[in-house]
C-alpha cells in the first residue's frame, strides 16, 4: 500500500494540483490505494477547497464535514492532527479500544453505543492542545499494532493496568457485533488474450462495480458452482472474495463484438481496477514485448516466476 500512496503524493503534492487534474488522470494514479470512490470524493473536494478557501482547508467541524467523502471521523482527525482542536477521532479502532478498556458488553455497530463511545473518547482527549496530535496518532497506532481486532497484544498495551478487559480475561472475545458478515466468495475468470500485438479490453462501464474503468474481458462465477478449490489469487469488496483464474488460450465469442483492441503503448494511459494492472504489470506485457507463444494458466497452475506473484500479490 505505501508505494502506491507515495506515488500519488508525488504526483499531486498539492491539493491545488490535484484539483487542476483531470478525473480519470486521479483514477489512474488512486490504483491499488482501494475504493475508487474515496479517489472521486477527495478529488472534488480537493476542488472545493481550492475554489472557496483559497487552497487552505478549513478549521471547522462543520465546514469540513460538508465536504465530499468526509466524516466525523475524517473531519475529527484532520482538526485534531492538523490543528490540534480538542476533536475525537473515532473509527473502528477506537470503539475497539475503549468497547475493551470499558469491557462494554452492547454492540458497537450499533448508533446508541456508538455515540456513548464517542463521548467517552472526546472526554478523554489531552486538556492542552500541544498534546493532541501525538495523542490521536497514538491511539490510530495502539488500535492498528496492539490492540487488534484478533489476538490483541494486551502485554504490550499502555493502557493495560487500567482496562477492565485485560483484568477479566475477556479481551479476546470484545468488542461485541450485533451483525455478522457472511463473506461471499467467487471465482473471477480474467481473459488475457492478444493478436498480432494488441491486447483485447472491455471499455468502460462493462462492469458495474467499476463503471469508469475498462477491464480486461472477466466473468465471474459462485465458489458454490465449482468443484474444485478456487485459486490462490484474489481481491476483496467489502464482503466477498473474487478469486481469480487467468486464462490466455482463447476467448469466449460472446466478448467479441464487446472488445476494443489495444496496443501495449495505449494500457498506460487506461485506468484498469488495480487486479487488471497488476496482472498486466506481471504477465501480459513481458508476453507482448517477446512475443511469446500462448498457453493456459491459472493461479494454482501456472509456475511464475517468484517477481510476478509479488508483483501480483502486492
Amino acid at each position: 500500500m505505501l508505494p502506491y500512496f507515495l506515488n500519488f503524493v508525488r504526483k499531486f503534492p498539492s491539493l491545488k494540483r490535484l484539483a487542476e487534474s483531470d478525473e480519470s488522470e486521479v483514477l489512474r494514479a488512486w490504483e491499488g490505494l482501494g475504493y475508487y470512490r474515496r479517489a472521486r470524493n477527495f478529488h472534488a473536494a480537493a476542488k472545493i477547497v481550492v475554489r472557496d478557501f483559497d487552497g487552505v482547508i478549513p478549521d471547522r467541524f462543520e465546514l469540513i464535514r460538508k465536504l465530499p467523502g468526509i466524516g466525523d471521523y475524517t473531519a475529527g482527525a484532520i482538526l485534531a492532527i492538523a490543528y490540534q482542536k480538542p476533536y475525537a477521532a473515532v473509527d473502528g479502532n477506537l470503539y475497539r479500544i475503549y468497547s475493551r478498556y470499558l469491557a462494554l458488553r452492547e454492540p458497537i455497530d450499533e448508533k446508541p453505543t456508538q455515540k456513548k463511545l464517542w463521548q467517552y473518547a472526546q472526554s478523554k482527549l489531552p486538556t492542552r492542545a500541544s498534546k493532541l496530535r501525538d495523542f490521536t496518532e497514538g491511539m490510530m497506532d495502539l488500535g492498528a499494532r496492539i490492540c487488534r481486532p484478533r489476538d490483541p497484544d494486551c502485554d504490550r498495551c499502555p493502557l493495560m493496568g487500567d482496562c477492565s478487559a485485560k483484568k477479566m480475561g475477556v479481551a479476546g472475545t470484545l468488542p461485541i457485533k450485533a451483525k455478522s458478515q457472511v463473506r461471499s466468495k467467487y471465482l473471477e475468470r480474467i481473459y488475457v488474450y492478444r493478436k498480432r500485438g494488441r491486447l483485447a479490453v472491455l471499455p468502460s462501464g462493462a462492469d458495474s462495480r467499476y463503471p469508469d474503468f475498462h477491464r480486461l474481458p472477466f466473468e465471474t462465477l459462485a465458489i458454490s458452482q465449482l468443484k474444485r478449490r478456487p485459486a490462490q489469487l484474489k481481491y476483496s469488496i467489502t464482503n466477498r472474495d473474487y478469486f481469480i483464474e487467468i486464462i490466455d488460450t482463447h476467448l469466449p465469442r460472446k466478448y467479441l463484438k464487446k472488445i476494443k483492441w489495444r496496443y501495449e503503448q495505449e494500457l498506460e494511459d487506461l485506468v484498469f481496477p488495480a487486479i487488471d494492472r497488476k496482472i498486466i504489470n506481471a504477465n501480459l506485457l513481458e508476453c507482448l514485448r517477446s512475443d511469446k507463444k500462448p498457453s493456459r494458466y491459472s493461479a494454482l497452475s501456472r509456475k511464475w516466476s517468484s517477481a510476478q506473484r509479488r508483483l501480483v500479490r502486492a
